[in-house]
């Protein structure tokens, strides 16, 4: 009987642990939401989860354009002139760009298809919305005509990013490959 008193006891100490846990988790999560709205330039509905959505595929595509230039530079200047390539300084040159000039060098290297080229510069056009808190009503905030703000829009945008990525993986794949 000893022995099942303090099974009991060990698993309602675990529980109230956990419970523990599980409120100081949530006071977390709500500090955070707190504080995230009251930085923001807008209250409007799922305005902070579109625009963490948008700043998150933002970063990844701004990525995939750095490295598909330090790729393409290194991959070209090896072989075809034997160069020394300094892969670390290439690329820090290359993340100090603004990411218009990045887009423009990706645009004009073709590594991306026409239709992944406008999804970059319509993100690109949407991140700078977010970032620079333009007003709601603002069409910034449309993609592909339609406001950001919506479900169908977010996944519509998720979708064209897929495709991005998989052009992006493709061609590391034929760098790879030469």
């Amino acid at each position: 009987m000893t022995k099942e008193r303090i099974k009991y006891g060990n698993l309602i100490h675990l529980a109230a642990g956990t419970m523990l846990e599980h409120i100081k988790e949530e006071e977390e999560r709500e500090y955070f939401e707190s504080l995230a709205s009251q930085y923001v330039a807008s209250k409007a509905k799922n305005y902070n989860l579109a625009r963490s959505i948008v700043l998150d595929l933002h970063n990844l595509e701004e990525s995939y354009m750095q490295l598909s230039i330090v790729a393409l530079c290194a991959n070209a200047g090896f072989k075809l002139f034997s160069l020394d390539v300094d892969l670390p300084n290439l690329l820090e040159v290359i993340i100090g760009m603004s990411c218009y000039q990045k887009i423009k060098i990706v645009e004009a290297l073709r590594i991306f298809s026409a239709v992944s080229m406008r999804t970059i510069k319509e993100l690109n056009r949407l991140r700078n919305a977010f970032a620079h808190g333009y007003k709601n009503e603002d069409t910034e905030y449309n993609y592909k005509g339609k406001t950001i703000f919506q479900r169908k829009t977010i996944e519509c945008l998720i979708t064209d990013h897929q495709r991005i990525l998989s052009e992006f993986e493709g061609l590391l794949n034929k760098i790879k490959d030469t």
